[in-house]
């Protein structure tokens, strides 16, 4: 996050607002450009070896949550997840005003 600010920060004043979303944006276009050249789909459909195709059947929702939700540290982890999202985001629209150089 810290290099995010601050290479946007740096980008936005020197170049404008456009180019730093530009510069937002290419490390993604970058790795999916990587990713789409080096990494080979799976195949599809593919069969076990004993000869028979896998099914799958998904799990039905209400005692799923329910496990999860009796599970003590599951309920910590959780709890713990959504305050740091809060604060992050609280972050993430407080920090640009404040920053030094980051002038929107």
């Amino acid at each position: 996050m810290f290099l995010g600010y601050f290479i946007g920060g740096y980008v936005n004043q020197h170049y404008g607002w456009r180019m730093a979303f530009y510069a937002a944006g290419l490390p993604g276009i970058v790795l999916a450009a990587v990713l789409w050249l080096t990494v080979k789909e799976p195949r599809r459909g593919a069969i076990r070896q004993d000869g028979l195709a896998e099914t799958f059947t998904p799990e039905p929702l209400g005692p799923t949550l329910a496990f999860l939700a009796a599970q003590r540290t599951f309920v910590i982890i959780l709890i713990g997840f959504c305050l740091t999202a809060y604060t992050n985001y609280a972050t993430s629209a407080w920090i640009p005003p404040f920053w030094p150089g980051c002038i929107i």
